[in-house]
C-alpha cells in the first residue's frame, strides 16, 4: 500500500529536481511543482509585458536534467487559439541553451501583443513543461545623430575679420596687395608663399648691372 506513494514521492522530486527555467528575457515565475500543466505551467496570472525584437530576440533557457524538445509558440492576443509556431530546440541534458527567435518571419510583425509559450517535449514524450511570457513585439528605436546647428555655417553680418579661416577675412578692402594668393594657402603656409612672390624679381636684377660694365 506504500508503494504506489513511494512511487509518486520520487516522481514528484525527479520532476523539482529538473530545473527548467527561462533566464532571458523576463518570463512568468516559474513553478517547479506545476511545471506539466498546460499552458503556463501553473503561472496564470498576466505579468508586465516584456518588450521583444521582432527578428533577433536571444532566448536562454537553463535545464538541469532531460533531453528532448523545447518549442516556442507565439499565442496572439486577438486570437489566442491560432499559436504561432515560432522555433524548435534539441535539448540534450544539463545546459543553458540561447537561442534567436525571427518573429516577422512568421508573421509575428512589430507592433504584435501575445503570450510566448516555451513547451518542453521529453524524447519518449512522457513527459511536457510549459512556461509563458507576456510580450510586446517591438523594434527597438534607432538613434540619429544630432543635425549641425545652422549658425555654425553662416558668415558675419558684420564683416569684422575674427580669425585668418574667416570669409570675411579673405575679402576685406583693407588686404594688402600680397593677399590675393592666400586664399588657396594653409593658415600655416600662407606668409611662406607671400615670401616667395616678393622674393621672385630678385635673382634677375644683378645679371643687368653686369652686363653694362
Amino acid at each position: 500500500m506504500k508503494l504506489p506513494a513511494f512511487i509518486g514521492f520520487l516522481a514528484s522530486a525527479a520532476l523539482v529536481s529538473a530545473h527548467f527555467k527561462v533566464l532571458y528575457p523576463k518570463f512568468r515565475p516559474e513553478n517547479m511543482k506545476h511545471l506539466a500543466e498546460p499552458m503556463c505551467g501553473g503561472s496564470n496570472d498576466e505579468s508586465p509585458r516584456t518588450i521583444v525584437h521582432p527578428i533577433t530576440q536571444e532566448v536562454t533557457v537553463s535545464f538541469g536534467h532531460g533531453d528532448g524538445n523545447l518549442e516556442y509558440k507565439f499565442y496572439p492576443v486577438a486570437d489566442s487559439l491560432k499559436p504561432v509556431s515560432l522555433l524548435n530546440v534539441t535539448i540534450s541534458g544539463e545546459n543553458n541553451y540561447t537561442s534567436y527567435i525571427n518573429f516577422d518571419k512568421y508573421g509575428v510583425v512589430s507592433g504584435s501583443v501575445g503570450l510566448l509559450q516555451a513547451e518542453f517535449t521529453s524524447c519518449d514524450e512522457s513527459t511536457h513543461w510549459y512556461q509563458c511570457a507576456d510580450v510586446l513585439v517591438q523594434a527597438r528605436a534607432k538613434c540619429h545623430a544630432p543635425k549641425p546647428s545652422e549658425s555654425s555655417h553662416s558668415s558675419s553680418p558684420s564683416g569684422t575679420s575674427g580669425s585668418a579661416s574667416s570669409p570675411a577675412a579673405e575679402s576685406s578692402p583693407s588686404t594688402a596687395p600680397a593677399i590675393p594668393s592666400a586664399p588657396n594657402a594653409t593658415p600655416s603656409g600662407g606668409n611662406h608663399q607671400g615670401h616667395n612672390m616678393a622674393e621672385m624679381p630678385v635673382p634677375s636684377t644683378p645679371p643687368a648691372h653686369n652686363h653694362a660694365h
